[in-house]
């Protein structure tokens, strides 16, 4: 019996654990068949929604919902909302102006392609684990296609560099003026402005792709400094008159009078730095047509004569003339001419001639002085600025040392009478001088100094005679 007992409880033991390992298979078998069934869904989802065709739900294009449709149906969608976006207008403007073209005058490209695969583009990149990210980032936020947009700048650049050239000021430097009571001043300088273009082209590119924007600023840099500032000019203490001398000329001399002009405009406003040497030369330049310079009489080989820029001789006596009568201007050349000139003292003038003979000075005082030259009226006036603190009262005297006598000179002129003669040239004196400067303090002369010695020679006494008998 207790056998019996024994084999029937090893009989229910074994059922009992061949039911477990039943229960154990169901178990894990349906566990199974439902991650099958899950991932069958789970891949097949992601095919069917990689593979059917159709747009992912919540994509946009420029206000217009791409969701679930077909290509042919999502491209009518994205051609029209092109026609809408290419004429829209947009206004470019800036506080005085205002530009306004279309969008595809901006550039904007129209690309239904890159717009529409864009759209089939979203939930449907990268891996599978990827595209179910981008799905539920999907379906919380709306997706908007308009960042896509393309922008040809070949149609951009042009337009903004014409605003740029219309707006565009350039710096002015500051500048020396002479008032009409002779007063010197200065004229300020004024920062210039410049359209910023790649500032202005990202603001135009982010209108472009945005269809609320309609209206664009353009950015315009105010910083283009001016090379020569009111503080550079102010720093030049130049803020009087160190001396000034006047010469005067027939103004019905047209082409005389006329180079005088010229020379002084050449001339007027130069400015010479501390120890920096002045050239009349290099200041005027060659006389020459090209340069405004016409035929004239001056004095070559001791004689009067037709000659480019006659006259200019005139205007560099003037100039030594003020240089003169400031002691700390430092002649290191000055020619004087062969013969007596008119218009001032012997011994008071400079001859000048391009590549032979110059004017030149150094400026020793410590900060810059300012030539200012004009003529008017039969009248060349040059003034030399600086600063008042170096003007001296300044006298300059010629001496004439000794006179020398001109010669005569007998020539036969077949086209004369015989016995009769005619004067040709009536003959003028040389002379000796020496120059003086005196300066004067409270009236009285503290120092006196020579400062040239020149001789002019005569002029031959020429007498034509007609031919003997």
């Amino acid at each position: 019996m207790q056998e019996n007992k024994k084999e029937i409880s090893d009989t229910t033991e074994k059922k009992g654990r061949l039911n477990r390992k039943k229960k154990l298979w169901l178990i894990f078998g349906g566990i199974g068949f439902f991650l099958l069934l899950f991932l069958g869904a789970f891949f097949g989802y992601d095919y069917y929604d990689v593979h059917q065709g159709k747009i992912a739900q919540n994509v946009y294009f420029l206000g217009e919902d791409l969701s679930g449709l077909s290509e042919k149906e999502a491209r009518e969608v994205i051609s029209e909302a092109y026609d809408v976006q290419i004429a829209r207008n947009i206004r470019l403007y800036t506080d005085s102006a205002e530009w306004i073209y279309t969008a595809g005058d901006l550039g904007l490209i129209r690309d239904d392609d890159n717009i529409y695969n864009a759209a089939c583009e979203v939930t449907r990149a990268g891996n599978i684990f990827q595209r179910y990210q981008e799905r539920y980032r999907q379906r919380q936020d709306q997706v908007d296609l308009t960042s896509v947009f393309q922008v040809d700048e070949t149609k951009i650049d042009p337009i903004l560099t014409a605003i740029a050239e219309e707006i565009g000021t350039t710096a002015q430097d500051a500048s020396f003026g002479i008032s009409d009571d002779g007063s010197i001043y200065i004229n300020p300088s004024v920062n210039g402005s410049a359209l910023d273009v790649d500032a202005t082209k990202e603001l135009v590119s982010a209108a472009l792709s945005d269809r609320t924007i309609n209206e664009v600023q353009v950015v315009i840099n105010t910083n283009a400094v001016p090379e020569t500032t009111t503080e550079d000019l102010e720093a030049m203490k130049i803020n009087g008159v160190l001396a000034t001398f006047s010469t005067k000329y027939n103004a019905g001399q047209a082409d005389r009078s006329h180079n005088l002009w010229q020379a002084c405009e050449y001339l007027d406003m130069t400015i010479i730095e501390p120890g920096a040497t002045f050239s009349f030369n290099d200041t005027v330049g060659q006389r020459t047509a090209e340069r405004g310079f016409r035929d004239a009489v001056i004095i070559e080989n001791g004689q009067f004569t037709p000659g480019m820029g006659g006259g200019v001789c005139q205007v560099s006596t003037t100039v030594y003339g003020a240089i003169l009568r400031c002691p700390q201007l430092t002649v290191t050349e000055r020619n004087p001419h062969s013969l007596v000139i008119a218009y001032v003292d012997p011994g008071q003038d400079a001859m000048v001639a391009w590549g032979s003979s110059d004017l030149k000075f150094r400026n020793d005082y410590e900060t810059p002085v300012l030539i200012h030259a004009y003529c008017s009226g039969g009248t060349i006036t040059v003034t030399f600025y600086g600063n008042t603190e170096y003007k001296q009262d300044v006298e300059i005297t010629s001496e004439v040392v000794r006179y020398i006598p001109y010669t005569t000179e007998t020539v036969t002129d077949e086209s004369l009478a015989p016995g009769t003669q005619q004067v040709k040239s009536s003959g003028s004196r040389g002379l000796e001088a020496n120059v003086y400067r005196s300066i004067i303090s409270n009236g009285q002369v503290i120092s006196t100094e020579t400062v040239s010695t020149s001789t002019y020679r005569a002029q031959k006494r020429i007498v034509l005679v007609g031919p003997d008998q």
